[in-house]
């Protein structure tokens, strides 16, 4: 497995990928749905499949002594990675978010409940798309579009809620230095919801991976 590792991180992971890490950054944009800024990943880890099965990747690592189930762990280890990577740059933009007392009309403020819509977000796209991508190890086009669009209906619908309906936003229109239990069950979720989808779309993965004719 550290030998696989290595060749995701050296032949897989693209320049893209490290520079949609920047994307937490937006949160410090005054009147930008911040949710928004959890869509940017996604769209550099297509590329990354899509270099993949350009160079039949799939067909080369079958080659290798080991199964199959091996190398979609990791490339799963891989985008786990890189979301939480994204997650976590994200916490220290929202703590300068809530010191510089921006405010947000257009969506949730930069607080725990944002991280826990961007692990849904992040949750969503990995059960649709990673499952749908290898039940054939090659067509990327159709899981991606059906993935994204949900990833981002589903955050937005969810930002909108959260911002307008009552009683969400009198519970969650707070900064982060003004943690309270509405922001702690919103991020709790999400981790549940991203552990769920995760783990469920992993399980199927191996399943689809185990039968694919090289």
């Amino acid at each position: 497995m550290k030998n696989l590792l290595y060749k995701e991180f050296r032949l897989s992971l693209m320049p893209i990928n490290l520079l949609f890490l920047l994307s937490p950054l937006l949160v410090l944009i005054p009147g930008y749905p911040y949710a928004v800024s959890f869509i940017y990943l996604p769209i550099g880890l297509i590329q990354m499949f899509n270099l993949g099965r350009e160079n039949n990747e799939i067909y080369y690592s079958a080659l290798l002594p080991v199964r199959k189930n091996s190398f979609v762990k990791s490339r799963f280890l891989l985008v786990i990675g890189l979301q939480v990577a994204d997650l976590l740059l994200t916490i220290p933009c929202l703590y300068l978010n809530g010191a510089l007392k921006i405010i947000n009309y257009a969506g949730l403020e930069a607080n725990w409940a944002l991280e826990g819509l961007g692990l849904i977000m992040f949750g969503l796209f990995n059960v649709i798309f990673l499952t749908m991508f290898y039940k054939t190890g090659v067509k990327s086009g159709i899981p991606f579009l059906l993935a994204f669009s949900i990833m981002l209906i589903v955050g937005e619908s969810l930002d909108l809620v959260f911002s307008f309906v009552k009683p969400f936003p009198s519970l969650l229109d707070t900064t982060i230095f003004q943690i309270n239990w509405a922001q702690g069950a919103v991020f709790a979720s999400g981790l549940l919801i991203y552990i769920l989808l995760t783990l469920a779309s992993y399980l199927l993965s191996i399943q689809e991976a185990e039968k694919i004719e090289i």
